[in-house]
C-alpha cells in the first residue's frame, strides 16, 4: 500500500463557488420568467378554445331546436304569475372589471332582481345533454322560483331545486371572481351562473331610467337629437317572445351574431338572457359595462303572491345587465353566428360593423345616410 509521507499530500475535491451558484441561479429564473408568459398564453388559449367549443355546442344545440319547433328558442318569456320575483342580497359581492363611460373601473354588485320568467338557457337544456333537469314549464309552476323570502316556502315551485345547477356549457371557462356563494334560498340558494348572452339586435330604447352602476340618470333624449333613422324595436336573433328562424336572417347567417361572451348573469334569470347593442347618451359603452335599468310597476301584486322586498316603500325595481365583453386575454370575446360558425371578436371593431353584425334584417341599412353599414364581409 502507498502511503503519502508529505503532511501537505491531500486530495482537492472541488465545488461550486457561491458566484457559480448565484450565476446558475439567475439563468434558471431568467428561463423560467421567458417561459411563464408561454405557459400563460398557452393556458388561455386552451380556455378560448374550450370556449368556442361551448359556443358550439349550445348553437347546434339551437339548430336542433329549430328543427323541433321550426324557430329559434325565444329570448326570454314572462312568468305570468305576476308575483314571483326576488330582489336578492348577494351574499359574496360580486366584482367585473368594467368600463363605465369609455373609462376602466371595477363594478361591485350588491343585489340582484331576479323575475320569475325563463330565458332560451332553460329551453336549450334538454339539447345540451341536460335531460334530467326536469323543468316544469305548465301554467301554474311555470315560474323559476318562489319569492317569498322564506323557508319553507309558501308557494313552492318544484323549478327551484334545479336553478342550482352548474351547467359546464354556460360558463367560460376564463371567467373570473364568480363567487362561490351565490344568492338564492332554499332549494334554490346558490343560482347558477351563466356568461354566455343571445343577441336581441342593434336599437335605440330611449330608456326612461337608466343607471350606470353607481349614479342613476334620469331623463329622455330631445326628439330632435333622434336619427330617424335609427331602429326601435329588437332586431336580433333572441329577445322577448322571439321566434325567429333561420329564413328570417336577410343579412346573411355567416354575418348574423347569435350568442356570444359576457362577464355575468345567471342562466335561470330571464334577464340575463340577451344583450341589446347600442350606444346612446345615458349608456355610451359596447363592451365590458354594467348598467341598471330601472322600472316603475303600473300595477301593486294582485292576491295573495309574494311581495316585492323593495315594493313598498320603494316603487322602483331595477334590473342588472352586463354587456358582451369576456377577461380573454388580447381584448377578444368569442361569439357564435346563425350558421354556427364561431370566432373570436376584437373589442376594436369599428362600431357600426358591430353594430351589423348584431342585427339580422337590413335594420340599419338607412341609419347613416350614404352608406350600408350591413354590407360587411367575412374580413370583419
Amino acid at each position: 500500500m502507498r502511503c503519502c509521507q508529505n503532511r501537505n499530500c491531500h486530495v482537492t475535491r472541488r465545488g461550486f463557488t457561491m458566484i457559480e451558484l448565484l450565476v446558475v441561479i439567475g439563468i434558471v429564473a431568467l428561463l423560467a420568467a421567458l417561459l411563464l408568459p408561454a405557459i400563460q398564453q398557452a393556458r388561455e388559449a386552451g380556455r378560448r378554445t374550450q370556449c368556442l367549443n361551448n359556443l358550439k355546442q349550445i348553437t347546434l344545440g339551437m339548430h336542433n331546436y329549430q328543427g323541433d319547433f321550426r324557430c329559434f328558442p325565444p329570448g326570454h318569456v314572462d312568468s305570468i304569475f305576476f308575483g314571483q320575483a326576488h330582489f336578492a342580497a348577494l351574499p359574496s359581492k360580486y366584482v367585473a372589471n368594467t368600463v363605465i363611460n369609455g373609462a376602466k373601473t371595477v363594478t361591485t354588485v350588491n343585489d340582484w332582481f331576479m323575475d320569475g320568467g325563463w330565458g332560451w338557457h332553460a329551453f336549450m337544456l334538454p339539447y345540451l345533454d341536460q335531460g334530467s333537469v326536469a323543468l316544469d314549464f305548465s301554467l301554474e309552476k311555470f315560474s323559476s322560483y318562489d319569492a317569498s323570502q322564506t323557508s319553507p316556502s309558501p308557494y313552492p315551485s318544484p323549478n327551484e331545486q334545479y336553478i342550482r345547477l352548474n351547467i359546464p356549457y354556460y360558463v367560460c371557462p376564463s371567467a373570473q371572481n364568480l363567487p362561490a356563494n351565490r344568492p338564492g334560498i332554499g332549494p334554490s340558494k346558490n343560482w347558477a351562473y351563466s356568461t354566455y348572452r343571445g343577441c336581441i339586435g342593434a336599437y335605440d330604447t330611449n330608456p326612461m331610467y337608466v343607471s350606470n352602476g353607481s349614479n342613476k340618470i334620469s331623463g329622455t333624449i330631445p326628439p330632435d337629437q333622434l336619427n330617424p333613422n335609427t331602429p326601435r324595436a329588437p332586431n336580433g336573433m333572441l329577445y322577448r317572445n322571439s321566434a325567429v328562424k333561420s329564413t328570417d336572417v336577410t343579412d346573411g347567417t355567416s354575418n348574423t351574431i347569435l350568442i356570444g361572451d359576457s362577464l355575468f348573469g345567471y342562466w335561470a334569470d330571464q334577464r340575463s338572457c340577451c344583450v341589446r347593442v347600442w350606444d346612446d347618451p345615458l349608456h355610451p359603452d359596447l363592451w365590458d359595462t354594467y348598467w341598471l335599468v330601472y322600472a316603475v310597476p303600473e300595477l301593486p301584486p294582485i292576491g295573495p303572491w309574494p311581495t316585492y322586498v323593495d315594493w313598498p316603500p320603494n316603487p322602483l325595481i331595477f334590473y342588472q345587465f352586463f354587456s358582451y365583453g369576456s377577461n380573454h386575454a388580447g381584448n377578444l370575446a368569442c361569439f357564435a353566428l346563425v350558421d354556427g360558425s364561431v370566432r373570436s371578436v376584437s373589442k376594436g371593431i369599428a362600431m357600426n360593423v358591430f353594430k351589423a353584425i348584431s342585427t339580422r334584417n337590413g335594420a340599419l341599412r338607412s341609419y347613416v345616410t350614404g352608406t350600408n353599414i350591413e354590407n360587411v364581409t367575412a374580413d370583419w
